[in-house]
């Protein structure tokens, strides 16, 4: 169907355009009224073919979509899984340093720190009146004693080397004596024998096997102190 432009245009181009498309459009005409049920089903087995294709390409893209929405679905839910997983992860329940703490953690953490289930009994902290005290005893024979006897006077500044001890204070401290290396010496003695004349020299053990050998404890020894 021609618009009134398109016809127009026709008539502007000339004479032999406008007489080409008539003829044209006559030929089509007699072409139809000749044989018009042919044309008919041709034209209608054309659409159905079209149809069928389009109806196959709607399908792989509606089985496509339904992919995609499982796809996105199972994409949602492990973004869900993993953004619970990290809000819900601290220094607190896990290895993470208290650094990486996200700010609502820090400030959790901080009230589980200063909130505790013990109430107040209003005694003083430390060791209550009457309580046993635990020390350690002085030794009566210590290793050694030094004395520290002041050499001037605080008040005038004389010498104190002829002033009167008037009281002696005594504390102790305990120090572990220096480890000194035990040296054993082997001797591998060289006899002859009064039968044959033959010389035989001892054997040294595994440990002497050099001139100079240092040994290894195979186990550390531990002291505690009482």
């Amino acid at each position: 169907m021609f618009t009134r432009h398109q016809l127009y245009q026709l008539y502007e181009e000339g004479r032999e355009p406008t007489i080409r498309l008539i003829e044209s459009l006559l030929d089509y005409i007699e072409e139809l009224k000749a044989d018009p049920h042919n044309r008919q089903q041709r034209q209608i087995a054309d659409l159905s073919e079209r149809i069928g294709k389009l109806a196959a390409r709607l399908k792989r893209v509606g089985e496509k979509l339904a992919k995609q929405q499982c796809l996105n679905y199972e994409l949602k839910r492990r973004i869900a899984e993993l953004e619970a997983s990290a809000v819900a992860k601290d220094s607190h329940n896990s290895g993470l340093p208290p650094a990486l703490d996200p700010p609502a953690a820090k400030a959790a953490n901080a009230i589980r720190r200063t909130r505790s289930l013990r109430r107040p009994s209003g005694k003083r902290p430390g060791a209550q009146p009457g309580h046993p005290g635990h020390t350690r005893p002085r030794v009566e024979r210590p290793d050694r004693v030094v004395t520290h006897a002041p050499a001037l006077c605080r008040g005038c500044g004389a010498s104190l080397a002829g002033g009167y001890i008037v009281k002696c204070e005594s504390r102790q401290v305990i120090e572990l004596p220096p480890v000194k290396p035990w040296v054993v010496e082997h001797r591998a003695l060289t006899k002859r024998c009064r039968s044959c004349d033959c010389l035989t020299r001892g054997r040294f053990p595994w440990a002497a096997r050099r001139s100079r050998s240092l040994r290894r404890w195979t186990s550390p020894t531990c002291t505690r102190l009482p």
